[in-house]
């Protein structure tokens, strides 16, 4: 059972540097952002908006990569009138 528990210490390891890690991006990305729009620096605005974009992308391809699939059941047929 030691290896299966140091398996799953890794995993949860890696699930939780993999969730720092999203969080230090959307805070950086909207403070970015927000400095972008007191500035009004328009062009600072659509970078960080492309970046945004960019990464949601990256994430969702991981997300959709690393997710199994759902198992669909068929549809039930109700039974008969009597």
């Amino acid at each position: 059972m030691s290896k299966e528990m140091d398996d799953l210490k890794a995993a949860v390891a890696e699930e939780t540097t993999v969730t720092e890690s999203v969080v230090v991006l959307l805070t950086d990305i909207s403070k970015r952002l927000n400095d972008a729009v007191a500035s009004g620096d328009t062009e600072a605005i659509k970078a960080v908006t492309a970046e945004i974009t960019a990464s949601k992308d990256k994430l969702a391809a991981a997300v959709l990569a690393n997710t199994p699939a759902a198992k669909v059941e068929p549809p039930v047929e109700p039974a008969p009138a009597p």
